[in-house]
Formats: structure tokens, C-alpha cells, sequence
């Protein structure tokens, strides 16, 4: 048992290292991400705050956080974008970030100097393997990490212990099918659209859509919905879908889709989707947003 027990920690160890190594590298590159296409993302703030012009951050400080949470936690910050909005927003008085990629912390602690934030503090950690204090965090924060941690359920349990009564739990993350879950009929209708774009938008065929030399990619990720709503009191769920634009989206050339020329295909692409979750084809979304609180015992 113990020799097993060892071994686990050693392939728990060798995950964080490789994905550690892939995310310091990931710095020095730049590819267009599907929310980031204007239209798109006024279709995600609408699906998440029934607003195209008003972003999930900023419904989450009106609606749950008017008064800044005293001390957050970011799980997985990447570069510190989600900690320098909450602090912009006061949402949050003072978070800690926390990440594998040493290059990510000291990026994001550059950023911070450079705008001259406080209350913000990172930490190089593997997130796979905290420990957490008990009722240490008002706040506890996932933006596009969770589908990178193992075991999203033994994770939101520490996150459930180091929450205070009350102190709130925020998921903006993609909770679709792990990596080895994938299947043809989930790209069914992204494969159909690709087929009638014009070729030189292409990139490649609809596949998957993750990057394969990322050990942590999607690793668990179908297990971070059941997770949230076992463990927790479900304040606020809002799927954005992407169910249809996600997969289409990577198999395309993002670059172009950008230009003003190809502003109709893109709202095409919107229009079908919005059309396939009315007609209820999407059972569960790609991406959501999640703000819950601890159950009681």
C-alpha cells in the first residue's frame, strides 16, 4: 500500500513538472482564443449577466460582492488577470494567486508593479497538492483552471473547508468532457459548418479541441460540474455553451476570423449555436460560470 501510495505521488509529481514546464512556454506564444472575437464574447456576457455589455466580473461585484471580500483565494491565476479585476473592481480587498508556471508569477507580479495594485500577493504552487487552511478564505476563485487539476472533487473539498461561513466559491471555467471522453457527435455540427466556410479560413480539420502536449488539458474537467453541485449551495450557474463555436472556433483561423470582412460568418456561427441550445440539441454546456457557497453539514 505504501509503495502504491508513493508511486501516486511520483505521477502526481511528474504532472505538475510537465505542466509547470508546458505553461512557462505558453508566455511567448499568442493564438486567438474563441471568446475573444467581440462578438463572441458579447454572446458569452449575455448567456452569463443577460447583458451583451456587461462582464462576469463585474455582475459578480454588484450582485454578491458590494462590499470586497476581506481575503480570496485564486487557484490556478495564470498571469494574474482575474486577481488584478477584482481588485480593480473592489471586489475583493486583498487575493493571493496561486500557480504552477513560474513564468505566469513573475509575469504577474511584473503587471502589478506596473499598475501599482495592492492586495495582491502570488505564490508559485502546485494546485494538485495543496493543503488548505481551515476557514481561512472568504473567497475562493477558478477562472479557467479547474479543468486542469486531477481531481476537481478532493480540490473543491479543501476549497469547501478553507471557505468561511458564507464565503463564496467563484467558477468561470470550461466543464465539458475530459480528454479522453470525446466523441463524434460533440463535433458533429462544428464539422457541418467548417464544411461550408470558405478554405482559406481553415486551419485544420474539427477535432477535439485541445492541445495535446498539455498533460493537465481537460484532464478531469467532466467531473467539475457534478463536484460544484454535490459539495455546494448553487447561488448562481449560468452556461455560455460553446458547444458549437469552441471546436468550430480552433479549427479555423482566428487571426481572420477578426477582420471586419468576416463579421457575418461570425455571427452565422453565433446564430447557430443560440439556435442549437433553444432547441435543447446541447444537453450540457462546454463553458460555465458557477458562484456557490458551502453546504452545511
Amino acid at each position: 500500500m505504501i509503495e502504491t501510495l508513493k508511486r501516486l505521488v511520483r505521477r502526481g509529481d511528474r504532472l505538475a513538472s510537465a505542466a509547470g514546464q508546458f505553461w512557462d512556454g505558453q508566455l511567448q506564444k499568442r493564438s486567438v482564443y474563441w471568446t475573444e472575437h467581440p462578438s463572441i464574447r458579447a454572446y458569452a456576457n449575455e448567456c452569463i449577466t443577460g447583458v451583451s455589455w456587461i462582464w462576469p466580473t463585474v455582475a459578480l461585484k454588484a450582485g454578491w460582492m458590494f462590499h470586497p471580500l476581506p481575503r480570496a483565494l485564486s487557484i490556478g491565476c495564470g498571469s494574474g488577470n482575474l486577481e488584478r479585476n477584482l481588485r480593480i473592481l473592489n471586489a475583493v480587498a486583498e487575493i493571493t494567486g496561486l500557480d504552477v508556471s513560474r513564468e505566469s508569477i513573475r509575469a504577474a507580479r511584473k503587471q502589478v508593479r506596473a499598475e501599482r495594485l495592492k492586495g495582491i500577493k502570488y505564490r508559485v504552487a502546485d494546485c494538485n497538492h495543496l493543503s488548505l487552511p481551515r476557514e481561512r478564505y472568504d473567497g475562493v476563485f477558478f477562472h479557467g483552471s479547474l479543468h486542469h487539476i486531477a481531481d476537481p472533487d478532493g480540490l473543491l473539498r479543501q476549497v469547501h473547508t478553507t471557505l468561511k461561513p458564507h464565503g463564496l466559491l467563484y467558477i468561470d471555467d470550461y466543464v465539458g468532457p475530459s480528454r479522453d471522453e470525446w466523441k463524434d457527435e460533440h463535433l458533429q455540427h462544428a464539422r457541418e459548418l467548417w464544411d461550408k466556410v470558405p478554405a482559406e479560413l481553415h486551419a485544420w480539420p474539427v477535432n477535439p479541441p485541445l492541445d495535446w502536449n498539455d498533460p493537465s488539458e481537460m484532464i478531469r474537467s467532466s467531473r467539475i460540474l457534478p463536484a460544484f453541485f454535490e459539495q455546494f449551495e448553487v447561488i448562481h450557474y449560468r452556461p455560455y455553451w460553446g458547444n458549437l463555436l469552441f471546436p468550430l472556433w480552433c479549427a479555423l483561423d482566428g487571426e481572420a476570423l477578426l477582420k471586419p470582412e468576416h463579421q457575418a460568418l461570425v455571427e452565422s456561427f453565433i446564430a447557430a449555436e443560440r439556435r442549437l441550445v433553444s432547441e435543447g440539441v446541447f444537453k450540457t454546456p462546454l463553458f460555465a460560470v458557477l458562484l456557490g457557497r458551502g453546504k452545511s453539514a
